[in-house]
């Protein structure tokens, strides 16, 4: 009876502070949402830190990075695997939202209160690319107002593959890889193209904490979050039950490990 009273008070306190978590959001977007949302994309400063820009050549999508070598890769070129693991770890409704996923700040918000500890982020994919490629770290409630309203800029001028193309091609991965195919090379050996079920739910268990789980630092934790990647590929239908056992079972080495 003590636990099942201590679940509903943590539920309780969930909803209270969902609830003010909306109110709060609700009212900082309509103080600064008239400042943001007129931002010039193609002068984008003070706001962004212009460390990397992404522009047009001939119809084709360009990302120039002042900060990392990128050995950049067209979105076709990355397994489905790839791209549905970091759906499912990352922004479960990648393709649903318009870059800021209410719904799913209200459920990680629900789940860390009830665990005790952070167990699942709100910040989606595009958030993430907003802030990775414009704004950097820093917890400020400027820093994530401006990380919102860029998402929603760049949910409005992309595609959502672009923006998961730009996404796998910048993130960090640990060990100095930035973007997917420097990851893959360096752990693996491999291109993108190439990589398995195992090897692509192990990379996309790296972003959320890539000095934890790169696995030259940590093969334990970094297979451990790879389960973790796979449970949940199943439980959004991306894969079955037995391909999750068997990616399980089929450990892949990284180089230098």
């Amino acid at each position: 009876m003590a636990v099942k009273a201590s679940k509903r008070y943590r539920a309780y306190i969930a909803y209270f502070f969902l609830c003010l978590l909306l109110l709060a959001g609700f009212s900082g977007w309509g103080l600064y949402a008239g400042w943001f949302l007129t931002i010039d994309w193609d002068n984008p400063e003070p706001f962004y830190l212009q460390e990397s820009t992404i522009h047009q050549v001939n119809g084709a999508l360009v990302l120039d990075y002042n900060r990392h070598n990128i050995d950049y890769i067209p979105l076709k070129e990355s397994p489905d695997d790839l791209v549905n693991a970091f759906i499912a770890v990352e922004d479960s409704r990648f393709y649903q939202h318009s870059g800021v996923d209410i719904i799913g700040i209200f459920r990680a918000l629900a789940a860390n209160i009830v665990s005790g500890q952070v167990v699942q982020g709100g910040s989606t994919i595009t958030q993430q690319l907003a802030r990775n490629l414009f704004l950097g770290h820093e917890r400020t409630l400027e820093r994530k107002l401006a990380e919102i309203s860029i998402a929603f800029q760049l949910e409005h001028k992309y595609e959502k593959d672009e923006i998961m193309e730009m996404y796998l091609n910048q993130i960090y991965f640990g060990d100095g890889n930035w973007g997917v195919s420097q990851a893959a090379r360096t752990y693996f050996d491999k291109d993108v193209a190439n990589l398995t079920l195992a090897e692509s739910s192990l990379l996309a268990g790296l972003v959320q904490s890539p000095s934890t789980y790169a696995p030259t630092r940590g093969w334990t934790l970094a297979v451990a979050r790879q389960k973790v990647v796979l449970n949940r590929m199943v439980e959004l239908n991306y894969i079955t039950q037995q391909k999750a056992e068997e990616a399980k079972m089929d450990e892949p080495a990284p180089l230098g490990n």
